[in-house]
């Protein structure tokens, strides 16, 4: 049996849906809304005060929303110190976890590298550390995804080229 591009691509985007009684152009048109509502939310540049709850918790919120692979078993927040007092974190997902080891959480199959959280602040790293974990970890207690990230094997945040804390 021939398929035209169309046909596969219509299947491929029909199979996503949440309903079958949903049309095609009804579906395409709800999963472009979400990416514009995203793209919207991660184009509003860099946040000029500080990391701060409120911030994190919408970004978090977004990602949260998105496809997460059922592979994943654990996710890192990693940190990265960028130039001119910028500081950003983003979300990845392991496929495997040690805990035992410092680089646990590397397997990535899920990223937000390039829908990460920006942020300017005139800090040292470990100020920025504490202040991350402490946000975070008040995610945990009242964030609306914190029992999916409390279900994983692993949940860790850390520099880049450092150990991770475990959460």
């Amino acid at each position: 049996m021939k398929m035209t591009v169309f046909a596969v691509m219509s299947l491929i985007l029909f199979s996503n849906c949440s309903s079958n009684r949903m049309g095609i152009f009804d579906c395409f048109r709800k999963k472009k809304d979400k990416e514009r509502k995203l793209t919207e939310m991660y184009s509003t540049g860099i946040s000029k005060t500080g990391l701060n709850y409120t911030n994190f918790e919408t970004w978090l919120d977004n990602v949260m929303q998105m496809n997460i692979p059922s592979d994943v078993v654990a996710f890192c927040f990693n940190l990265y110190e960028d130039e001119n007092e910028t500081w950003t974190l983003e979300l990845i997902g392991a496929s495997t976890f040690d805990k035992d080891n410092s680089d646990g959480a590397c397997d990535e199959v899920f990223t937000t590298r390039v829908n990460p959280l920006v942020w300017h602040d005139n800090k040292e790293w470990k100020d920025i550390l504490t202040e991350s974990e402490s946000i975070i970890r008040e995610y945990l207690q009242k964030g609306k995804y914190r029992k999916e990230l409390k279900a994983r094997q692993g949940l860790a945040i850390g520099f880049v080229d450092g150990d991770l804390v475990l959460l």
